[in-house]
C-alpha cells in the first residue's frame, strides 16, 4: 500500500490555482520536473494520475487544515471521494474537495482507516461518505 499526500488548506481553494505564490513554491528540481509533465493539468488531476501511474495500491489522500468553525480540525479526504462527488455534483476537482470538506459531518478515526486500507485483499474497502480525523 502506497498513499500519496497532498496536503492544503481549505482557504487554497477559494483562491486561483496556478498564481505566482504556487510557482515559487516549487523550489526543487524534482517539483520542477514533474510540473512539466503534468502542465495544464490541476493539482487534483495530479494526484489521480500519479496513483493511476504508481498501481492500484496507491490511493491519494488530501490533508486539509483549517476547516471554517473547526480551526484546529486536520481532515483527510480520500482521492476516491472527491472523484464521486465531482461525478456526483458535477464539479471541478477543487470544487468537489471543497463541497465534500464543508458538508460533510461524519469521519472515521484514522486507524480505521489504515485497517480499511491495509485490511482489504483486493484494494480498499469503501468508507463511504466520510473523512479521515487525524486530529
Amino acid at each position: 500500500l502506497q498513499i500519496a499526500v497532498q496536503a492544503l488548506q481549505l482557504a487554497e481553494l477559494f483562491h486561483s490555482e496556478g498564481g505566482p505564490a504556487e510557482v515559487e513554491e516549487d523550489c526543487c528540481r524534482e517539483a520542477v520536473l514533474a510540473d512539466e509533465h503534468f502542465q495544464n493539468r490541476s493539482r487534483f488531476e495530479k494526484l489521480a494520475e500519479f496513483c493511476r501511474l504508481v498501481g492500484r495500491d496507491c490511493l491519494g489522500l488530501f490533508i486539509m487544515f483549517g476547516v471554517p468553525g473547526k480551526p484546529k480540525d486536520i481532515r483527510g479526504v480520500m482521492l476516491d471521494s472527491v472523484v464521486k462527488e465531482e461525478q456526483k455534483c458535477r464539479l471541478s476537482g477543487r470544487n468537489a474537495l471543497r463541497q465534500f470538506v464543508t458538508s460533510t459531518d461524519s469521519f472515521l478515526p484514522t486507524k480505521d482507516m489504515l485497517e480499511s486500507c491495509l485490511g482489504a485483499k483486493n484494494g480498499p474497502k469503501e468508507v463511504g461518505n466520510v473523512y479521515i480525523s487525524f486530529l
